[in-house]
């Protein structure tokens, strides 16, 4: 019982923070997937940080984002 109280705070402290999300996409001009480029995204207000990566093939990927950035 003594250990399960010293880890619950330990759980709780790294569960906590925003969730962590992937996103994806196509991307063509006029119906051709751009083969290499970067690809931004900026919220409507401003007040949260702009996030982007690459894109291969027509692909962009982008992992782990927090939540809190895209909202």
């Amino acid at each position: 019982m003594l250990r399960f109280a010293l880890l619950l705070p330990l759980v709780i402290v790294l569960g906590c923070g925003p969730p962590l999300i992937n996103i994806s996409g196509k991307v063509s001009y006029d119906g051709t997937p751009i083969e290499e480029g970067s690809i931004s995204f900026e919220s409507p207000d401003g007040n949260s940080p702009s996030i982007g990566g690459r894109i291969d093939k027509g692909v962009y990927q982008l992992e782990k984002i927090s939540v809190a950035s895209v909202a």
